[in-house]
């Protein structure tokens, strides 16, 4: 009966503390494993239309991030093999490395017996890590390429491709998907979600952390003295000037000379 009056136990401070660490590393590990998940997982398709789009064996393509990577090694034919090489490694490292290992740097911190010179150092690289992840603006850029994709490309063909256009709207309209030389349509595949739900997580669940490790550390931090003291005692010595509507002030003023104040006495100079 007395234990119906006191409501349902609640675990110590000590056990909450640790079940939400645990919760945090778990999410940790389901942002991790769908980030390489994306790896293979489609995140953006592709249809092709038109002339172009019906003479290909296939008239669909879809791009893991892995593709991605791949694609953007020719995407600027004009640069050198090595510039393409940097373009490639830092996209991955960008949208995968960081993330993960800002990720893998937490898990570190809050897990691991270290000294509080080697938990503030993991605490900056883990800072750095996180300034460079893209991962949620990735999944925010392949959002917006399903909507902005076709219209883009359609933008830079017509120009070039209304001389064809017009011969294929006239002698093979009949005879194409559309009458147009080319053209795209893009869409999200899941592995878009995927990434979206695991920027959100890892975000919002590493950013917690973060702060909370700062917090503690705040915390455990000693108070430094102030050298120079209090401020009342410093403001005690100071003696403000005579004002001048008193008595004190129109004595200055008649014959020049200030009265002595007891708490700046004169100094007496040498031979005095």
């Amino acid at each position: 009966e007395q234990r119906a009056a006191r409501g349902p136990e609640r675990l110590p401070p000590g056990w909450r503390s640790t079940a939400r660490l645990l919760c945090t590393l778990a999410l940790f590990a389901a942002a991790g494993g769908c980030l390489l998940g994306c790896l293979f997982l489609p995140v953006l398709r592709g249809e092709y239309g038109g002339l172009a789009g019906d003479l290909r064996a296939s008239a669909e393509a879809s791009f893991s991030l892995a593709g991605l990577g791949a694609a953007a090694y020719d995407a600027d034919p004009i640069a050198s093999p090595p510039t393409r090489r940097l373009s490639q490694l830092v996209f991955f490292l960008t949208t995968l490395g960081c993330p993960l290992g800002w990720l893998a740097l937490l898990a570190t911190r809050s897990l691991a017996a270290l000294s509080r010179g080697r938990r503030r150092q993991l605490a900056r690289w883990s800072e750095l890590l996180y300034a460079w992840s893209t991962h949620e603006v990735l999944a925010v850029c392949l959002f917006n390429s399903a909507l902005e994709l076709g219209q883009y490309f359609q933008y830079l063909l017509d120009p070039r491709c209304e001389p064809i256009n017009a011969l294929l709207r006239e002698y093979f309209a009949d005879q194409l998907s559309e009458p147009k030389c080319l053209s795209i349509r893009a869409t999200t595949g899941p592995g878009t979600f995927v990434l979206a739900a695991a920027a959100a997580v890892s975000t919002a669940a590493g950013l917690q952390m973060h702060f909370s490790m700062r917090r503690t550390a705040a915390a455990t931090l000693p108070v430094a003295a102030s050298p120079l003291g209090s401020a009342p005692e410093l403001a005690s010595d100071y003696s403000p000037p005579p004002d001048p509507q008193s008595a004190e002030g129109v004595v200055e003023a008649a014959t020049g000379s200030s009265p002595p104040s007891e708490a700046a006495p004169a100094l007496a100079l040498p031979g005095q």
